[in-house]
């Protein structure tokens, strides 16, 4: 028999299953068989055995269709069964009502939507292994951690870390409409906050008692804000939980550290002033420079820790709180002089921790304080931008103080350089340019090229640079119409920072450009100027 006559048997053997009643199992067929069987003369042997066999052959063409959820003919809904199964499982590991609202029933319908009917079974099995990812609770990803007993892998911490972040977020909008179901007050709030280590003593309603219990067992638990902003509890992850579990952290530990300082040090959910820990202003030297040992100790676990928590953005908020003498930063309420006691707290920093990262911050508002507000506070003086701690703490750029640090926030980047152009225009001097900053020459360079003033633009540059001829005769090819080979105001545009680093005994200085310097850091642009007869020049440039 050729492969076509094989395959349209096959074929309409599977039609002939496709039409058995809906319920029809093996274990019916089998039963059928067997009555059947005393009915059958010897005369009737052969063609018996026949339909066995085809009966066998039957079975094993069908049995794909008869396993999970005894799809049979209904095998293309059979990731939509799936799903549903998973979806209950996860509900009731929850102990909830339903999960209709959460995130990951959204999820779940791209999947669905993406593979639709398939069939394919390599398709099935990424589409449900997807389905499972989804309807992963943080329990059971740490009991395969303390199962593996081998040192803690960074994707599985990712798994779990985005895992808990995500469910308790759908937890939080859960939690919120229990707690205005049952109409619970500050006394029984207090209550829930006291007892959740042992929810079995709780005796409010059995449904909240039943969510604390699932709660301590995922990894979470219940907060209650301190600062006075507001009155209602809210969740977030149980630190302590994570640092207990995972015994293996080695290559993590970085990590692991900063866990338990979030448990009873840093509160990352309302950092500074007002902060859960009930730490008082004058201790947040202590924490800053607790973050900074940490992120040294553990350079590897940078980007991770930068990446999966708000670490920056946490130790920002401390150090802003701190400079303005224990006045919270988002609100500026209280008085607005430093009392005599925030001075000397700002002073003595200054005097006892020169080798912290912090010092040149510190000194820099005290500076500005004693000489600029007479110690009035100002938002100029405390408004230190967390992308500057993330350049601070960046490997590549290690020899950087925060003095050397400015951020890009105008064009030209020099608020000078308007007036500068035109005078420099007229005169046509080299003289006028020796009274320029290094950072004026190169945000008068920069304005220059994008005017498309080419006589003016050459004479900024070194006579040992390479680019000079090029650039001038660049643009003085290109006509009105046509567009320059780059903009330096598009490239300022997409910068946030600019750092001067200098070198050669302050007689060459790089000046490099970034966008949004959160790790991994990118660079945009990098400027090499160099003194020459007293003139600051442009030696080099690199436009990424």
């Amino acid at each position: 028999m050729d492969d076509k006559k094989l395959d349209n048997l096959l074929h309409e053997m599977k039609d002939d299953y496709e039409k058995l009643p809906e319920y029809t199992s093996t274990d019916n067929v089998m039963k059928s068989i067997v009555n059947q069987k005393r009915k059958i003369s010897r005369g009737k042997i052969i063609p018996g055995l026949a339909i066995i066999a085809g009966l066998l052959l039957f079975m094993l063409i069908s049995l794909p269709y008869v396993n999970d959820f005894d799809q049979a003919d209904n095998d293309t809904n059979y990731l939509e069964m799936y799903y549903l199964k998973q979806k209950e499982e996860f509900r009731e590991i929850l102990g909830i009502e339903s999960v209709d609202s959460f995130n990951v029933i959204n999820q779940a319908d791209v999947i669905l939507e993406h593979y639709g009917s398939t069939t394919n079974p390599k398709e099935i099995e990424q589409a449900k292994a997807d389905i499972d990812g989804l309807f992963t609770t943080p329990r059971q990803i740490m009991k395969e951690i303390v199962k593996e007993n081998n040192p803690v892998k960074e994707e599985t911490l990712e798994k779990l870390f985005i895992n808990m972040r995500d469910l308790g977020y759908n937890l939080s909008d859960y939690w919120r409409n229990l707690l205005a179901d049952y109409k619970i007050t500050i006394d029984q709030q207090k209550l829930i906050i006291d007892t959740q280590d042992q929810p079995e003593n709780y005796t409010g309603p059995e449904e909240i008692a039943e969510f604390l219990v699932m709660l301590k067992e995922q990894g979470f638990l219940v907060a209650n804000s301190t600062d006075g902003r507001n009155d209602a509890m809210y969740l977030e992850m149980n630190y302590e939980w994570l640092v207990d579990n995972i015994e293996n952290w080695n290559g993590h530990e970085g990590f692991r550290d900063y866990l338990g300082m979030l448990g009873n040090q840093v509160d990352s959910y309302i950092p500074g002033v007002g902060n859960r820990h009930g730490i008082p202003w004058t201790e947040f030297d202590e924490i800053l420079l607790d973050l900074e040992k940490l992120l040294e100790s553990y350079p590897k676990d940078r980007e991770f820790l930068v990446h999966y928590t708000s670490i920056y953005s946490t130790m920002n908020k401390y150090l802003n709180d701190y400079l303005a003498g224990g006045v919270d930063t988002l609100s500026l309420a209280g008085e607005k002089h430093l009392d005599n006691a925030a001075q000397k707290e700002l002073k003595r920093f200054v005097e006892n921790h020169e080798e912290s990262r912090f010092h040149a911050i510190v000194k820099d508002a005290v500076n500005k304080y004693e000489n600029e507000s007479d110690w009035v506070r100002e938002r100029g003086i405390f408004h230190v931008d967390y992308g500057v701690l993330s350049i601070l703490f960046d490997e590549h750029f290690r020899e950087i103080s925060f003095e050397n640090i400015e951020l890009v926030n105008r064009w030209p980047m020099s608020q000078f350089t308007f007036e500068q152009f035109h005078n420099y225009e007229a005169e046509k001097s080299q003289v006028f340019l020796e009274k320029l900053s290094a950072f004026e020459i190169l945000s008068l360079y920069m304005y220059a090229h994008d005017n498309r003033d080419a006589d003016l633009y050459s004479t900024l540059y070194s006579k040992e640079s390479e680019w000079r001829e090029e650039d001038k005769e660049k643009l003085m090819n290109v006509s009105e119409q046509e567009e320059l080979e780059y903009y330096w105001r598009e490239i300022i545009n997409r910068s946030t920072h600019v750092i001067r680093e200098v070198k050669d005994n302050e007689n060459k200085v790089n000046y490099i450009l970034l966008e949004n310097p959160v790790s991994p850091v990118e660079v945009t642009a990098s400027i090499q100027l160099v003194k020459e007869d007293g003139i600051w020049k442009v030696l080099d440039r690199t436009i990424e």
